[in-house]
């Protein structure tokens, strides 16, 4: 019998299964999450502020399964037998070279690798030893600011020596250029904080988007 859910019109229908003698099958289905390593450590130990977490994973994975038929458009609703969700773990996962990231942005890889260096010393970074080691997130993208990274790579944020030093001149409390740029620098600073490696990344990939020409009638 052959199956098509598209009639003789081309247009669409659900098919007719009533002809059709039961069959035992099986339907695996597979994925991926990433995320960043702080969020691995405490999804591997099984417990979230929530609760279980692979109990509460397995159930919604179970539901959905349950409910395929009203997912899928003219999908027959089937007589599940047993349904399984099982997880498995890849510590490397997650870990990135310094010569991919090197390459991709066109940097010196001793360079970046100094930048790493100093990111590991902030405890912004984790380096993961072996063939295929490189550097992992410690925290999550959303929990890591701008200021936090400047700072790291750069040191103490100032715009001017003067400015965060209480006796840089003869007279600092008469130095009307010192007040200005002190709110200069604590705007700066603000700025970077309130800003997101997450943030960055989202902006970014806004500015990657290909534009498609818009024709109008």
């Amino acid at each position: 019998m052959e199956l098509t859910h598209i009639d003789k019109d081309g247009k669409a229908r659900m098919v007719d299964v009533s002809g059709k003698q039961e069959t035992e099958r099986e339907a695996k289905a597979a994925g991926k999450v990433k995320m960043a390593k702080a969020t691995y450590d405490l999804v591997r130990t099984g417990q979230g502020p929530k609760g279980d977490i692979f109990t509460v994973a397995k159930i919604a994975g179970i539901m959905g399964a349950k409910r395929t038929h009203e997912m899928i458009p003219l999908c027959h609703p089937l007589p599940l037998t047993h349904i399984d969700v099982s997880f498995d773990f890849d510590d490397k996962e997650g870990v990135v070279m310094a010569r991919e990231i090197a390459e991709k942005q066109n940097l010196p890889e001793a360079y970046l690798e100094q930048l790493m260096l100093s990111l590991r010393k902030a405890g912004l970074l984790s380096a993961v030893r072996g063939a295929h080691g490189g550097y992992m997130l410690v925290k999550t993208p959303r929990d890591i600011t701008l200021a936090e990274i400047v700072e790291a790579l750069e040191g103490e944020i100032n715009i001017a020596d003067c400015a965060d030093v209480p006796s840089c001149c003869f007279d600092p409390g008469a130095c009307a250029l010192k007040e200005v740029l002190a709110e200069v620098n604590d705007a700066l600073y603000s700025a970077l904080q309130s800003i997101t490696l997450a943030d960055l990344a989202e902006r970014q990939r806004s500015k990657q988007v290909i534009k498609i020409p818009m024709y109008y009638i």
